[in-house]
């Protein structure tokens, strides 16, 4: 692309968003924390203002579809997204689930490829200790 061609583009950027930075790249390769800054330096607001995180959590026993849905509601609003492989205690096999905008969706798992259950929430303000506690008293109340 052309110096000229290139300049015009980041100019019609500017009159978009005058906020933007703008960073010239080849195949999309730029250092990560470009995207973690303002154009005066400062950690954007995604950085400083968002409290998004992402929890990963092994479960080794089988789930209450009806008590595992329950428990995922009770944090509606605050998980945004969940999604992850458990067992069931009322079906046998692998199930894939996912939950978004608090519905619940689970299928079997068909193919032949091992996979290990897990829950993988994202959401705001998650304290994985809480959530690891839940899920393990979850599955407790399931094998009694």
């Amino acid at each position: 692309m052309s110096k000229n061609v290139l300049d015009s583009i980041e100019t019609n950027i500017a009159g978009i968003n005058n906020y933007a930075r703008v960073a010239s790249t080849t195949f999309g390769k730029i250092n990560p924390s470009f995207l973690y800054l303002k154009k005066d330096g400062h950690h954007s607001h995604v950085t400083n203002h968002l409290h998004i995180r992402t929890v990963s959590i092994h479960i080794d026993q089988p789930t209450d579809r009806i008590q595992f849905n329950h428990w995922l509601e009770k944090y509606q609003g605050q998980i945004l997204r969940a999604k992850g492989f458990i067992y069931l205690k009322e079906i046998p096999g692998l199930f894939l689930f996912n939950y978004a905008y608090g519905d619940l969706i689970i299928e079997r798992y068909t193919l032949e490829k091992h996979l290990e259950p897990v829950v993988v929430l994202i959401g705001e303000n998650l304290e994985r200790r809480v959530l690891e506690n839940e899920l393990r008293n979850l599955q407790d109340s399931c094998s009694n």
